[in-house]
């Protein structure tokens, strides 16, 4: 796969001005990409957490350095969050972005 880097960029940099013109946090789905590279990109241009499908994909986004991660999906299984018998580090849980601003959006 071949990526253009100023389109990317591009798009980045539009969505993020999007959200700073409407007073909206994002939390990018990173299912799509699972790229270190691209999530670094979309949270240093402001995204407040990225954006899981599942408790795997989590663990990805945190061994990507991802400190805030929202999971899509109702997790039904607990130890998912690491009571399994394999040692994991935790996954913190938050259900909701920063209280700093009023207006929230993820996807």
């Amino acid at each position: 796969m071949t990526l253009n880097r100023a389109a990317i960029a591009h798009n980045i940099d539009l969505m993020a001005q999007f959200c700073s013109d409407h007073d909206v946090d994002l939390a990018p789905h990173a299912k799509t990409t699972m790229s270190p590279e691209l999530v670094r990109r979309q949270l240093d241009a402001g995204a407040w957490a990225m954006t899981a499908a599942t408790v795997a994909q989590a663990r990805i986004l945190r061994e990507f350095g991802v400190d805030t991660i929202v999971i899509a999906s109702q997790v039904l299984d607990p130890a998912a969050f690491g009571g399994s018998a394999t040692p994991r580090p935790p996954i913190p849980i938050s259900s909701s972005p920063p209280s700093s601003t009023p207006s929230r959006a993820s996807g």
